[in-house]
């Protein structure tokens, strides 16, 4: 299983403004033997299994539909926008996320060492 351990925000991360308002950002590290592309990561996060299920309760609970493509999109950098949670949905199921994180790292690691 790939070692997952929590990392500080980077400062110069498009979520490290989200630590100095009302959000919440957190940040995790895998180690990969190799290179591998950061498309093809968000990508293989985005696309696995895990994911998917979490975008379809996206779709249904808070009405941000997203599919294979849209994560492709959003790995080529060509996305518009991006499903995502937003406000008491999010916070409600906060204790969750650090595990839920930890998980879908490892899936998504697991898959980019497959291909």
């Amino acid at each position: 299983m790939p070692a997952v351990r929590p990392c500080p925000v980077p400062q110069d991360s498009l979520l490290h403004a989200y630590q100095d308002r009302d959000g919440f950002a957190d940040c995790y590290v895998a180690g990969m033997p190799g290179a591998v592309s950061q498309a093809a990561f968000i990508e293989a996060v985005y696309t696995s299994g895990l994911f998917k299920v979490e975008r379809t309760l996206l779709q249904h609970l808070a009405a941000r539909p997203a599919t294979d493509a849209d994560a492709r999109l959003l790995a080529k950098g060509q996305a518009q926008q991006c499903s995502a949670w937003h406000g008491l949905a999010f916070h409600a199921l906060l204790g969750f996320h650090c595990l839920y994180s930890h998980l879908l790292l490892q899936a998504a690691s697991r898959r980019v060492r497959a291909t």
